[in-house]
């Protein structure tokens, strides 16, 4: 048993040697090597452990800033913006980003990219709201003769219409996009 345990230990020595470390140089120079630190007259540089756990470190790194924003656009007028955004420059990918793929296959999802690629080339004349209602009242004459309101709710806009120019003249032609409501964020759809 003493045997087996002090084999287990070189084991570990011997791993924990081969294993890259960041050494550090009086001057300040910092060098990663598998090689003891000592061989460069450095001292090596030990990562503080985390207080926190690897899943709260994978958190904490995803909400640094980085180049890549994912949008969940929290109401029509935020979506309206990203479609505008990635008309404004011309980006199929920031335009895919607020698309609705649940449920797309990918035939689908190619024929969809390609479609986005044309929309790209037109310039936009308009982007404006489709369906919905402001509400407001209605008057109406009752069976005695007598007028009544009728109070209509306002309904909200069910999509959206993208007006562009048509190559080689002064026609436009629209695309509709209908608006899907998916986890707290509003996606556009066919």
């Amino acid at each position: 048993m003493l045997l087996a345990l002090a084999g287990a230990t070189a084991v570990n020595d011997a791993a924990a040697q081969s294993r890259p470390k960041r050494c550090v140089t009086d001057s300040g120079e910092s060098v990663r090597t598998d090689k003891p630190c000592e061989a460069f007259n450095a001292t090596e540089q030990k990562r503080a452990p985390s207080t926190y756990g690897a899943a709260a470190d994978r958190r904490i790194m995803a909400a640094r800033p980085s180049s890549y924003r994912p949008v969940c656009a929290k109401t029509i007028d935020d979506l309206s913006y990203s479609l505008s955004a990635a008309m404004d420059a011309r980006d199929v990918n920031r335009f895919s980003s607020i698309y609705h793929w649940v449920g797309v296959s990918n035939v689908r999802a190619i024929a969809v990219l390609n479609k986005f690629e044309r929309i790209m080339k037109r310039p936009v004349v308009d982007i404006e709201l489709t369906g919905g209602s402001a509400g407001g009242t209605e008057w109406q004459e009752d069976a005695d003769g007598f007028l009544t309101p009728i109070e209509h709710a306002a309904r909200p806009p069910t999509g959206l219409r993208l007006r562009q120019q048509k190559p080689g003249g002064n026609a436009t032609e629209s695309t509709q996009f209908r608006f899907v409501r998916n986890f707290g964020c509003y996606w556009l759809s066919f």
